[in-house]
């Protein structure tokens, strides 16, 4: 019993520390992707600026023309332009000889350091771009691009990302992922109205997505690691916890088990004096023969009630063990039935056994099932099952016993009906609690201690059964019993 409580608190706790753990992994990790994605776009809304300050500082041409495109009244070149595919240059645009290539080199300046000119269109100077980082210029109609950034590959990134972001009609100041030979870039398409066009501004970030997926299985193995470790220390701690609680018990259950053999000496020696003098019953006054009646309910009141603790107490303990050999149920139901029809007698309830039909050439105890069980027990259980079902059950009622084979299963159902006042619905599911009792007032009228439905329950479980309880309130209950066959 212990044992399952202690499992049950460490899948507890650790359906919480999993919780927890994938609520801070969550966060932690969305933390960390935004904070990635805003530093992206901050990179690229400074990309944007600082073409702003260059083209401003040298502001004096607009860019060559294209299709859309202000014709200025002065032209000097300094584009790359760059027809989509499927369109055709314009031999007659306007763009000088030379264009697109390499500057001479400034006086001290190295080869390697050299500026061409579709890095400084208009005289801008856009060196301020990183290699990892993209510029281009679009026209309105977006049929030509203007290559500003001398990164390699640039021209085809943007004609990628034209063609991937939502049809070529990008939205601007959106940000989109473009995926490219295996490398991921953040691009943002900003309005450029000092050349009637769009300015594309990309940067790679692979290795920020690597760093990303690194962390997302650094934070996978943590969490798994932790949640491992957590289970093993939480159940450790549950066992700890559940040291005193089993104590705690195991003083119970030694307390139940001793006074109940203290009492049974004292009780039964109250019982056979009171035999002695129901001798004498006759010759008392009507005064004490009343008195003498009550101290044996009483009496045997309580060797019940010490009996059944005395039950449950090697119940717990595992002491008890069934007697298990091949039994009748027709007779033992026939006995539980002889021994509990003075009682129905009382209130005039009927009692009736039901075994179905038998055929001609079969007896009726050939017909009633067989099974291996503890003969003891079970005639205790259905001595339970028809004091319960009497002592519930108005005057005039009908209790009714059925014992039924199972063949598919192998083993029989036993079934106590009764036309009592039936369990609401909310008590079905304590009923066979201790000391549970549905109607309080009754019980303790009758005299019951709400202890007999429960060992009722340990009997069935000691044989691998099942009992159940169909109720409705008003109008009876009916117990049902679920025995396996011989094994």
């Amino acid at each position: 019993m212990f044992e399952k409580t202690r499992r049950q608190l460490t899948v507890f706790f650790s359906l919480m520390l999993v919780l927890i753990l994938l609520v801070m992994t969550v966060l932690f990790y969305f933390v960390l992707s935004t904070s990635l994605k805003r530093n992206e776009n901050a990179v690229l809304n400074s990309l944007y600026d600082k073409a702003n300050v260059s083209w401003d500082r040298r502001k004096r041409e607009f860019v060559p023309r294209g299709p859309g495109f202000r014709q200025p009244p002065q032209l000097r070149t300094g584009l790359s332009p760059s027809p989509t595919p499927g369109t055709a240059a314009n031999p007659g645009s306007g763009a000088s000889p030379g264009q697109g290539q390499e500057q001479e080199p400034r006086p001290g300046q190295s080869p390697e350091r050299r500026v061409p000119e579709e890095r400084r269109p208009n005289g801008a100077d856009w060196n301020f771009l990183q290699s990892t980082q993209y510029m281009a210029l679009t026209d309105d109609s977006e049929a030509t691009v203007y290559v500003l950034s001398q990164t390699p590959g640039t021209r085809e990134l943007m004609e990628t990302a034209r063609a991937a972001v939502d049809g070529g009609q990008a939205v601007l100041g959106k940000r989109y992922d473009v995926e490219k030979d295996g490398r991921t870039y953040a691009l943002k398409v900003y309005d450029w109205s000092e050349a009637n066009g769009h300015l594309w501004i990309a940067a790679d970030i692979t290795e920020d997505q690597k760093l990303i997926g690194q962390m997302r299985l650094v934070l996978l193995g943590f969490a798994g690691c932790l949640l491992l470790v957590a289970t093993v220390a939480g159940y450790i701690l549950s066992g700890r916890a559940m040291v005193p609680i089993a104590r705690s018990f195991q003083r119970q259950q030694d307390f139940t088990a001793d006074a109940s053999h203290e009492l049974r000496t004292p009780l039964s020696v109250l019982h056979s004096s009171l035999e002695i003098l129901e001798e004498e019953k006759s010759s008392l006054p009507p005064f004490h023969r009343t008195v003498l009646t009550n101290m044996g309910d009483e009496v045997s009141r309580m060797i019940r009630l010490t009996e059944s603790l005395l039950t449950l107490s090697r119940s717990d303990s595992g002491a008890e063990e069934l007697n298990r050999e091949p039994a009748n149920l027709l007779e033992l139901a026939s006995d539980a039935m002889e021994k509990m029809r003075p009682l129905a007698g009382r209130k005039s309830i009927t009692l009736r056994l039901d075994t179905g039909e038998a055929s001609s050439s079969t007896s009726l105890a050939e017909a009633a099932p067989t099974v291996l069980v503890d003969q003891e027990r079970i005639r205790q259980l259905l001595v339970i099952l028809l004091d319960n079902a009497i002592k519930y059950t108005p005057e005039g009622g009908a209790v009714s016993l059925a014992l039924e084979q199972d063949d598919a299963a192998g083993g029989c159902r036993i079934a106590v009906e009764d036309t009592g006042i039936g369990i609401p619905s909310e008590q079905k599911q304590h009923i066979f609690e201790r000391f549970f009792r549905s109607d309080k007032a009754r019980s303790r009228q009758e005299g019951g201690a709400g202890l007999g439905l429960s060992i009722a329950k340990w009997i069935v479980d000691a044989h691998g059964g099942k009992i159940s309880v169909e109720s409705e309130l008003g109008k009876g209950s009916r117990f049902t019993v679920e025995l396996p066959g011989e094994k």
